[in-house]
């Protein structure tokens, strides 16, 4: 009757074992996420704020201060130069608490896959032209004259899209930019 006893008792022993390694599994994971969401929002609020410094000292014809080393771009049938959000902190803070977009400037988001990006107005000062573009650089979707008011709204393409571009409004209009029209993207 020992025998059985052993072995009921290391079984039992290796089932905690195991039900304690997946508890702190499930421990670490949540908070891994929980820092990760945290640094998310401290970044986002670290570029606003550096942003807000850097804007109270800027001159209109010295925009370069705020949208440094633009890209040539084409859009349809327009030139413009492109201030490249490339990285995840760039692409949530955008153009948030930017005063103004230069006429000839747009703002070019750039996404690792195609997707639903959504695009909003958070902390926007100015109405915004939406432009979508494949990952072949054919536009996809458009939303005209996107008011900062509408935030906390998302504006989603319906079609996946790798590239958004974010302009001042009456873009689309000015420049009779259509869907199925090319975006010709910058060498980055």
């Amino acid at each position: 009757m020992a025998q059985p006893n052993k072995i009921n008792l290391r079984l039992t022993y290796s089932l905690l074992g195991v039900f304690f390694i997946l508890l702190a599994l499930v421990v670490s994971f949540y908070f891994q996420y929980r820092a990760t969401e945290r640094d998310l929002n401290r970044i986002v609020q670290v570029d606003l704020v550096d942003s807000d410094v850097k804007i109270q000292e800027i001159d209109p014809n010295n925009w370069q201060t705020i949208y440094p080393n633009p890209k040539p771009i084409k859009i349809g049938k327009t030139d413009a130069q492109a201030s490249v959000a490339r990285t995840m902190s760039e692409r949530i803070t955008g153009l948030s608490g930017t005063p103004f977009l230069p006429e000839e400037l747009v703002k070019l988001f750039i996404f690792d896959t195609p997707g639903l990006h959504s695009i909003w107005m958070k902390d926007m000062n100015y109405p915004l032209d939406i432009i979508w573009a494949d990952s072949e650089g054919k536009i996809v979707y458009l939303e005209e004259d996107v008011s900062p008011d509408s935030f906390p709204n998302f504006f989603t393409p319906t079609v996946p899209a790798k590239y958004v571009i974010e302009a001042n409004a009456g873009f689309i209009v000015k420049n009779g930019v259509l869907v199925g029209q090319m975006v010709i993207l910058p060498n980055l």
